[in-house]
């Protein structure tokens, strides 16, 4: 309500999908591969069917922003977990995903605008119908946005942290009180890594 700005806030329907995956990292303790398997196949099954379901409708549609949020909340969480298992049943993760793990924060920072601007270009070079179309356009957008992404991420984000960490290293707070242990400007341990 308009009384009551931060309630509202945190009862919005697109808030709520990213608290329930801060839920899921706070109050992980761990599922068994079957588990996760059926976290997996059960993501699937209520993103494919409530997909179907809401159709084509707009995106941010008022009317079904409760249905977006119980059809893709819970998804998305269940697939979350079930990925989440696998990592941790594996004990390591393919060097690609842990690379889009890294970059996960300028991939979400960019894909908007990626998925836009080839839908800009798509709609003036390949204009048409079909569900070919539409499928190729989801794979091309989707391609183009994690390239987009992991660039973003090696040329952008990279750099920032380093610098950022440089001048923290450096400032007048950081002279007073000494040098931030060497293990704050570390590289965070993402765990072993496979080919």
């Amino acid at each position: 309500t308009e009384a009551q700005p931060m309630l509202h806030l945190v009862l919005s329907p697109l808030n709520l999908e990213f608290i329930a995956g801060c839920f899921v990292a706070r109050l992980w303790s761990g599922i068994s591969v079957r588990g996760a398997t059926v976290c997996l196949l059960g993501s699937l099954m209520v993103l494919g069917v409530g997909s179907a379901w809401i159709g084509p409708a707009p995106l941010l549609e008022p009317a079904l922003a409760w249905s977006r949020v119980l059809i893709y909340g819970t998804g998305f969480t269940l697939l979350l977990i079930g990925a989440m298992g696998w990592e941790s049943a594996a004990g390591r993760m393919p060097r690609i995903f842990v690379r889009l793990g890294d970059a996960s924060y300028s991939l979400y920072l960019s894909h908007v605008l990626v998925v836009g601007a080839v839908g800009w270009l798509w709609l003036r070079v390949l204009p048409g119908p079909g569900l070919l179309h539409h499928v190729a356009f989801l794979a091309v957008s989707f391609g183009a946005a994690l390239v987009w992404g992991l660039i973003s991420f090696a040329m952008i984000e990279q750099p920032l942290l380093s610098l950022t960490r440089k001048a923290l290293r450096w400032s007048p707070r950081s002279i007073r009180i000494g040098r931030l242990p060497r293990e704050a400007a570390a590289k965070p341990n993402l765990g072993p890594v496979v080919n």
